[in-house]
């Protein structure tokens, strides 16, 4: 796509946008068109009925006018759209793939949840497809996850298509009921980009959802190098800085509102605009855990009562309370660009020292370690408890029961062992019985604010 140039768009003021490089992203505050921009271009190159139909119901086009500029195969062409009725390249077939994983990770998780009785029986007679030892690598890079194994199940019998996910993480295998919508999104565009062929054009929109601020910055990087090796042009709108971060000046496009509509920035404004816009990068969070369960409790408490906060945070394991300590002593305080948190046991609180010299320290919710409290209430309660793991509470005690004197730190691994589940879903269940008590809900909630006021 060399530009395109429209006039008499709902919300937007009329302009003209070229693209300079086989990456732009088009930055700005919501409703100020970025998606309409999208929809206008899927408008433009849809093949198909069921495509069709569905840019129509994004369409907003009305009487307006679009001109698109294209170079197809070296040839320049032009392709129109005058009264919402397309006129398309004679002859050529533009390769357009549109990709919006932040909806779609949620529909095909919800199809998979609730629509499918039997996995085994859906997937019967379809061949996986296998991702490849430096795909794998790469969906390890951007998730921070170690897939081990990845399969996709392309299920052409609905419409749209389906896919069904199956990973194994850390010899856990899991599938995509129970993974994040993270995992679920990146796979998602992973597999976008495998089917896309070379020299065709990909149109993304907010790829950045669901996903850490350094996944967001592996994605970017990944998507750089897909435009290189399959000579994609690729179009993306972002909220993120960092995807913005590393771009040059011809690879942005932003949009700000007016009275006449939005209107497209002149190059020399990018620097202004993306401070008041808020993609200007700032301090990131680097929330530093006791170990991998204290990171887990942490993820899960900011996914379930600041979703906003975790996707902006890094959240890292160090391996005990005194290297949490020693980290915040000899970080240099003057970082500008991260501000780091020290995450503690709750039991921790009279050991640990707090002083002006030291990164903040928050606690985690009780003053026993967590996985003390969730140990007690599942002996305590293991009704309640296996009610909300998702089993019956026959299975719960049976796999439980063998466990009692274990250290509660190995128990949370065994008991998943035991009963079949990923550390995941048995740590979602513990925690979801766990804040049906109000007491506890308290204090996850008063853990929640202590974090915002020491990364605001």
């Amino acid at each position: 796509m060399v530009s395109i140039r429209y006039e008499r768009i709902a919300g937007l003021a009329d302009a003209a946008m070229s693209f300079d490089a086989p990456v732009t992203a088009i930055c700005g505050l919501n409703g100020v068109g970025k998606s309409t921009l999208l929809n206008i271009m899927r408008r433009a190159f849809v093949s198909t009925e069921a495509q069709l139909e569905k840019a129509r119901s994004h369409d907003r086009t009305g009487t307006g006018a679009i001109t698109i500029d294209l170079l197809v195969h070296n040839e320049q062409h032009t392709l129109t759209i005058v009264d919402g009725i397309v006129t398309q390249v004679p002859g050529k077939t533009i390769k357009a793939i549109f990709v919006d994983t932040s909806l779609e990770a949620i529909e095909q998780q919800q199809f998979f949840r609730h629509e499918i009785v039997s996995i085994d029986d859906t997937i019967n007679g379809t061949d996986p497809i296998a991702l490849s030892d430096g795909e794998l690598s790469m969906l390890s890079y951007i998730t921070g996850k170690v897939y081990t194994s990845a399969e996709v199940y392309e299920l052409e019998g609905f419409v749209p298509l389906k896919y069904y996910i199956k990973v194994c993480e850390r010899d856990t295998v899991y599938d995509i009921r129970t993974m994040s919508l993270g995992e679920i999104s990146c796979a998602l565009l992973m597999l976008a980009l495998k089917k896309a062929p070379r020299n065709s054009l990909l149109i993304v929109e907010e790829p950045e959802t669901y996903i850490s601020p350094v996944a967001q910055a592996a994605m970017m990087n990944f998507l750089v190098v897909q435009s290189v090796e399959k000579v994609l042009s690729i179009v993306l709108t972002t909220h993120s800085p960092n995807f913005v971060r590393n771009l040059l000046e011809n690879e942005l496009l932003i949009l700000y509102q007016t009275s006449n509509g939005s209107q497209l920035a002149e190059k020399s404004d990018h620097p202004d605009l993306l401070r008041t816009i808020g993609l200007e990068s700032k301090a990131t969070p680097i929330l530093v855990a006791e170990d991998r369960l204290g990171r887990e409790l942490t993820k899960y408490l900011l996914g379930k009562f600041d979703l906003s906060l975790l996707l902006k945070s890094d959240l890292l394991d160090i391996g005990g309370e005194s290297k949490i300590t020693s980290i915040r002593e000899l970080f240099p305080k003057y970082a500008q660009r991260v501000v780091l948190v020290g995450v503690y046991d709750g039991d921790q609180k009279k050991q640990t020292e707090e002083a002006e010299s030291l990164w903040p320290a928050v606690f985690l919710p009780g003053a026993i370690p967590m996985e003390e409290a969730l140990k007690r209430m599942a002996f305590q309660e293991p009704e309640r408890t296996a009610r909300h793991i998702g089993i019956t509470s026959q299975k719960f005690s049976i796999g439980n029961h063998s466990l009692q004197g274990l250290d509660p730190h190995d128990w949370i691994y065994d008991l998943g062992n035991n009963l079949g589940l990923s550390f995941d879903q048995l740590l979602r269940g513990l925690l979801e019985a766990w804040l049906e008590d109000e007491t506890n809900f308290n204090q996850a909630e008063e853990f929640i604010r202590s974090l915002r006021a020491v990364t605001s």
